[in-house]
């Protein structure tokens, strides 16, 4: 674990080193979104994978229109954007298309991500990453061996299908939040 003096420095370190990761998957042709937000963050967010949007938005757990639902996620937390962290497994989008399997580095640098934040709160707003990475499902929370509440939720996106409502969405999240 790191100290809390260089966790920013220990944070750039695993961004730089998933960046070239990246970039050595298809050079050139990469744009990578590393995570967003306080190292020292009690609550941290991970999505599936990053959307052009995301990446032009600073905000990688979002895609266009889903900002003002995910900034409610962050209110039932008292969280704002800059005190919560948000990362994706996947890293990366390739020009304007989302690509990128579950493959072992990826899983790999989340884990490290999320030992290096070490939150109080894991939000894990993707069904695919729930139950490919956590072997969980959407929809419920556990209390892992050292303390961290990790709760599984469907990503905001599901409003914007027309999947449930905003007030269903948030209202489902509240029962699992500490």
């Amino acid at each position: 674990m790191s100290s809390v003096s260089s966790k920013e420095d220990d944070l750039r370190l695993l961004n730089d080193e998933i960046r070239a990761w990246c970039l050595s998957q298809s050079p050139g042709h990469v744009r990578v979104l590393s995570g967003y937000g306080s190292p020292y963050a009690k609550t941290m967010f991970v999505s599936e994978s990053p959307s052009i949007n995301g990446i032009e938005e600073g905000l990688c757990p979002l895609m266009r229109g889903s900002k003002e639902i995910f900034e409610q996620v962050l209110g039932l937390f008292n969280e704002t954007v800059d005190s919560a962290y948000t990362t994706n497994l996947v890293k990366w989008s390739v020009l304007f298309k989302k690509i990128g399997d579950f493959d072992l580095p990826q899983k790999h640098f989340l884990f490290r991500e999320i030992a290096l934040i070490d939150p109080k709160v894991l939000v894990i707003l993707s069904s695919k990453v729930s139950n490919y990475v956590f072997k969980s499902k959407s929809c419920s929370s556990r209390t892992e061996p050292n303390g961290r509440k990790t709760i599984f939720y469907f990503h905001p996106v599901v409003v914007l299908r027309g999947t449930i409502t905003v007030a269903k969405y948030i209202q489902g999240l509240k029962r699992f939040i500490p």
